[in-house]
């Protein structure tokens, strides 16, 4: 009885181990698949094709001049005197304000 169990379990392993190979093959195949379809022309094809793109035109093309010094606006910091104290200053702060 031991051995037949021994066969089965062997059987079991074996049939997994092809699974998992034709799976590994599969996925092989896959990323090879995607590989390819990344390739800029192939982007390009699915871009006319399947979403009407085209490429820009001189016409459509708009050239915008800048100011050659760039300014900058900082933000003014507020500083917060409060945040640090501790919670014990702050409690005290607030019983005197009450007084």
């Amino acid at each position: 009885y031991r051995n037949s169990q021994i066969d089965e379990a062997f059987s079991k392993v074996e049939g997994l181990k092809e699974n998992y190979e034709s799976i590994e093959k599969t996925n092989e195949q896959m990323e090879v698949g995607i590989q390819n379809s990344l390739n800029l022309n192939s982007v390009e094809q699915s871009a006319k094709q399947l979403l009407g793109m085209q490429k820009l035109s001189n016409k459509q093309t708009v050239y915008v001049s800048l100011p050659k010094k760039d300014y900058i606006e900082t933000e003014a910091k507020s500083v917060d005197l409060d945040s640090n104290k501790n919670i014990f200053e702050k409690i005290i702060d607030k019983i005197k304000e009450i007084f």
